[in-house]
C-alpha cells in the first residue's frame, strides 16, 4: 500500500550509485520499517535516469519530479539540465506538449452538459485529424490568425535554415492545428469548489513534432557517431549546441513549441465559443493559462546558463501559473510555482503512471482493475467509447504526488472532472 512521504525534499541518489551526477528525486513514499522517505519508481527509470547522470555535458544534477515513471531515452517526469548541448530525447516526441485552461465563470449547473460537448467535438477534430471539414475554422478568429502567421513564419525559417533534412511541409501542419490528437490527449469540462465551470486540455505540436523529434534524435545519433563521442545508450544522443546541427535542432524546437502553444489556444477559443452560444456573459478577467510539459529552454541555475530540458515537468517559478492534472477520474490542480533550485524550478505535469497504457487495458480485461463504468464515477465520456488506458487505474494516486511536491508548488484551484472528450 502506497503511503505519502511526509517529509518535504527529494529523495538523492549519490554519484558513487549513479556513476555521474546525483540524482534527486520527489518520486517517494514512506518505508514503513524505517518510517523514513524511500524511493517509488521502477528500476529502469532509476537506470535511465542514471545513466542520463553520466552524460559528459550533464550539469550538476538530473531532477525526477513525483510522477516520474519509466520513458524513452530519460524517464517521464525527468528534468535534465545539459552545458552547451540539447537532446532530442530529453524532450520527447510530442515537442511543446503541455496543458491549457480557462476558467469560464458560468456554473456548471447553468450549462447543458451534453449540448456543450458535442458542440465542442464537432468543432475540434480528435485522432489524427487529418482529414478535417472545417480547416479554416480558426481564419476567422482575430484572436489567433496574427499567432498562426508569426508560427508558420517560424517554421518556414526553420526549414530554411535546415536545408540539408527533409522537412515537415507546413500544408499538412497547418491543417491539423487546432487538433486534439489521441492517446492521452483530451478535453475536459471541470468545476472548481466554488461550482464555476473550467476547460482544461492537453495536446501538443501533433504530426510537426513527431516528425521533427525523430528526424533530430536521428541526426543526433549520426552527429555522436561523427564526433566519436561515446554513449551507453543512443537513446540519449545529443547535439552541441553550438554547432549548426544543433542550432537546426533549436529553431525547429522553438518553432513547434510555439506551434503546440497555438493549437491549444485554437481549441480553447472553440471551447469558449460553445459555451458562449448557451451563456453569452463569460468571464472576461479570467486568462487562459498555457504551459509547456515537453520541451526544452535556456535557463541560470546554479551560476551557470544551461539547456534545461523537461520531459513531462512543468515550470515551478515563483511567477508561474501551472496545470497539473490527475485523470479523467480524478482532481487536477492549478498551481504556483515555488522556485525550487534543487528542481531547477519545476514541478510533476501529472499523476504519472505506475504502467503503459497496454498493460493499463490489460488488467481491465483480465478482471485486475474495475471496468470503465465503475471509474467513471458520473464522469461523461465523449468522442471515443472506451478509453481504458486512460482511466484512473491507469495512473498514480494524485493525492500522493501532490503531497510530494508540496515543496515544490501551492495548490491555488482543485478541479473535479465533470465530462471529457477523447479521441
Amino acid at each position: 500500500m502506497e503511503t505519502i512521504a511526509e517529509k518535504l525534499g527529494p529523495v538523492v541518489i549519490p554519484q558513487d550509485q549513479t556513476g555521474g551526477v546525483h540524482i534527486k528525486c520527489w518520486a517517494k513514499s514512506i518505508d514503513p520499517e524505517t518510517g523514513k522517505p524511500t524511493l517509488n519508481i521502477e528500476e529502469k527509470a532509476i537506470r535511465q535516469a542514471s545513466e542520463a547522470a553520466r552524460l559528459p555535458c550533464v550539469f550538476h544534477h538530473v531532477a525526477l519530479m513525483p510522477d516520474a515513471h519509466t520513458g524513452f531515452g530519460v524517464p517521464v517526469g525527468c528534468v535534465l539540465p545539459l552545458d552547451n548541448a540539447v537532446s532530442p530525447n530529453a524532450v520527447g516526441v510530442d515537442i511543446g506538449c503541455g496543458m491549457c485552461a480557462w476558467n469560464s465563470g458560468i456554473k456548471v449547473v447553468d450549462l447543458d452538459i451534453k449540448k456543450l460537448m458535442t458542440t465542442i467535438a464537432a468543432d475540434i477534430p480528435v485522432g489524427e485529424g487529418k482529414n478535417r471539414s472545417n480547416s479554416d475554422l480558426w481564419l476567422g478568429h482575430k484572436r489567433i490568425v496574427s499567432h498562426i502567421a508569426d508560427v508558420e513564419k517560424k517554421v518556414e525559417e526553420a526549414k530554411e535554415l535546415c536545408k540539408t533534412l527533409d522537412y515537415p511541409e507546413w500544408s499538412r501542419a497547418k491543417v491539423q492545428i487546432g487538433t486534439l490528437g489521441g492517446g492521452n490527449h483530451f478535453i475536459e469540462l471541470q468545476q472548481d469548489a466554488e461550482g464555476n465551470a473550467w476547460f482544461m486540455l492537453h495536446s501538443g505540436s501533433r504530426g510537426l513534432g513527431a516528425q521533427l523529434a525523430k528526424k533530430f534524435h536521428h541526426l543526433a545519433v549520426m552527429t555522436c557517431r561523427k564526433y566519436h563521442t561515446r554513449l551507453e545508450n543512443e537513446e540519449l544522443a545529443f547535439l552541441p549546441a553550438d554547432s549548426n546541427e544543433g542550432q537546426w535542432y533549436i529553431a525547429s524546437l522553438l518553432a513547434a513549441q510555439d506551434y503546440a502553444l497555438a493549437n491549444r489556444l485554437l481549441m480553447m477559443i472553440c471551447c469558449q465559443d460553445a459555451i458562449r452560444e448557451q451563456y453569452f456573459n463569460t468571464n472576461p478577467v479570467k486568462e487562459i493559462i498555457n504551459i509547456h510539459h515537453n520541451y526544452a529552454t535556456i535557463e541560470h541555475h546554479y551560476g551557470r546558463n544551461v539547456w534545461v530540458h523537461r520531459k513531462g515537468a512543468t515550470l515551478a517559478r515563483k511567477t508561474t501559473t501551472g496545470i497539473i492534472p490527475g485523470s479523467m477520474c480524478s482532481k487536477s490542480y492549478i498551481v504556483k510555482g515555488m522556485e525550487h533550485s534543487d528542481s531547477f524550478s519545476s514541478c510533476s505535469h501529472g499523476a504519472g503512471r505506475p504502467y503503459s497504457r497496454t498493460e493499463a487495458k490489460k488488467r481491465i480485461a483480465e478482471g485486475i482493475d474495475p471496468p470503465q463504468h465503475q471509474q467513471l464515477n458520473g464522469v461523461e465520456l465523449f468522442g471515443v467509447k472506451e478509453a481504458h488506458d486512460e482511466l484512473g487505474s491507469a495512473y498514480k494516486n494524485i493525492d500522493i504526488v501532490m503531497s510530494n511536491q508540496k515543496d515544490l508548488v501551492s495548490i491555488q484551484t482543485e478541479l473535479l472532472p465533470v465530462a471529457v472528450l477523447k479521441g
